[in-house]
């Protein structure tokens, strides 16, 4: 239900979002989050910080995307990331027993690059009969980062990939801004990362409403000692 509820907001304004990606985002710059809608990924391609070719952090295979500006890292997942059981293929002589029956990475759905504004496009990997696996998001306070199958853990490298690219952007990073996430103790991954991967002397500004004193106290307890309020408590006044 998390991804049809998604899918209705699909023509809601981000205006919002659209600021971001116009006003505060530059090119080099990465964005890590945790949120699974498309919203997003819509405005920073309408910005032309971001492309589809490989801005989630994994090849789409085809080189006419172009390089994207932007990284967006989706950790916890995407509602248009679906897994499609031997890339749609079926019947003697289709399917390949010894390669991933879900393949290298999840594939793409045709609705959603029309949605971010790729017309008659489609992912190379997307094959005939539909998706077995609705969407790879993650809501659950335990979270798996493999898929388990009869062949055994799939996709246990594709999820490895993405945190060890969001690492390297923490790790590059002269600025850091933390907006609306609370460092929960259950979110055990997440909080290893940004406790190992911010370098020392880095700000880290925090902006999460009434939680943002918790959260700096959280991120403190982590070992960071250069975390600060950011200069507004929402979303919506830091990036005006």
């Amino acid at each position: 239900m998390i991804p049809a509820y998604f899918d209705s907001l699909r023509q809601t304004p981000a205006e919002l979002y659209r600021l971001f990606a116009t006003d505060v985002l530059m090119p080099g710059d990465a964005v890590v989050t945790f949120n699974y809608d498309m919203a997003l990924d819509r405005e920073l391609r309408r910005a032309g910080r971001w492309s589809i070719g490989e801005g989630y952090g994994f090849g789409i295979g085809d080189p006419s995307f172009g390089d994207s500006p932007c990284k967006l890292l989706k950790l916890h997942g995407s509602v248009n990331w679906l897994g499609q059981l031997f890339q749609g293929k079926s019947g003697i002589g289709q399917v390949d027993p010894a390669n991933l029956s879900l393949g290298e990475r999840p594939i793409i759905d045709r609705s959603s690059f029309e949605y971010l504004g790729y017309t008659n496009m489609s992912d190379p990997l997307e094959g005939r009969n539909g998706p077995v696996i609705q969407s790879l998001i993650m809501p659950t306070a335990k979270k798996r980062f493999f898929e388990e199958t009869s062949s055994g853990r799939q996709w246990e490298s594709f999820w490895d990939c993405l945190w060890r690219q969001a690492r390297k952007a923490l790790r590059a990073s002269s600025e850091v801004y933390l907006i609306g996430y609370s460092v929960p103790e259950h979110d055990g991954r997440a909080r290893e990362m940004i406790a190992t991967s911010v370098e020392a002397g880095v700000a880290i500004r925090v902006c999460c409403r009434g939680g943002t004193a918790d959260v700096i106290n959280a991120l403190k307890r982590l070992g960071h000692t250069e975390v600060y309020s950011a200069c507004a408590t929402d979303f919506e006044d830091w990036v005006s």
